[in-house]
């Protein structure tokens, strides 16, 4: 009896098992989730594409305009008090009569106080080009000008020259003195500035010989000579070379506004 007890029992185990297995076979187990992180195919025509790359090219190139619809050329520049046409003209390289026009201005000698000046500024300026030889250039003749021969404007040695200096300096020559000395016109003209509003060029004096030479005469001294004052040619109009101050007078010619080599109109030494 107790034989086949333990035999029932073994069979209906190995029953139960069975059983068990047979369900966990059949179960079915969910999958994990997986995210696709690839990024989403590019199906914008090749059409779309140019018009985009072309939108782009065109807001990094656009250019400011005027009312007009026209390209805007030009700086512009606050009137200071001291400031004449003339100084203004010598500060940016441009010509007294180019820098009226371009701001409709009648008189030139008339500006104002915190007046606003177009600088006029061609494509050409803005280019980075070397620089030409300007001393090798010949200058036109001052006879046909009406001005005849200059003169020294101060009895000195020769301390630097035309475009050897990168600053102010480059634009003419620099004469040395060794003591106080008369300060003389070159040629004749008017004084059109006559006062130191003008960065790196001191105490300074501007004359006007016609519609196409101006002289500069800058670090002197003292100015002997007013605005509007009429000059002639080896009449005294500054002192350079007093005690404490600067020795050396820097002298330009400009020529239509441009600085051209006064070693070219001054009598050769």
């Amino acid at each position: 009896m107790r034989e086949r007890s333990t035999s029932n029992i073994l069979y209906w185990m190995v029953i139960f098992t069975l059983v068990i297995t047979a369900k966990g076979c059949g179960t079915t187990q969910g999958t994990a989730p997986i995210k696709d992180y690839s990024p989403a195919p590019d199906i914008s025509t090749s059409s779309d594409k140019t018009q985009k790359k072309s939108v782009g090219k065109k807001q990094s190139t656009s250019k400011k305009i005027n009312a007009s619809g026209e390209s805007i050329k030009a700086a512009q520049y606050r009137v200071k008090a001291g400031d004449t046409l003339y100084s203004i003209s010598i500060q940016f390289g441009v010509d007294h009569k180019e820098l009226a026009q371009f701001n409709g201005i009648d008189d030139t000698n008339v500006i104002h106080v915190g007046q606003i000046l177009k600088i006029p500024k061609t494509a050409a300026k803005a280019k980075v080009e070397p620089k030409p030889d300007v001393r090798s250039q010949d200058p036109p003749p001052l006879a046909s000008s009406g001005l005849g021969t200059w003169r020294w404007p101060v009895n000195g040695s020769l301390k630097y020259r035309y475009m050897e200096r990168v600053s102010e300096r480059g634009k003419g020559v620099g004469i040395e003195v060794n003591k106080e000395t008369a300060v003389f016109a070159a040629a004749p003209g008017k004084v059109v500035y006559s006062g130191s509003g003008l960065r790196g060029y001191g105490k300074l004096l501007i004359i006007k010989h016609n519609e196409s030479f101006l002289s500069v005469y800058a670090h002197n001294s003292q100015l002997l000579s007013s605005e509007g004052q009429f000059i002639a040619q080896g009449q005294q109009i500054a002192i350079i070379g007093a005690e404490n101050q600067s020795s050396v007078l820097h002298f330009e010619v400009r020529r239509k506004g441009k600085p051209v080599d006064p070693l070219k109109y001054l009598p050769k030494r």
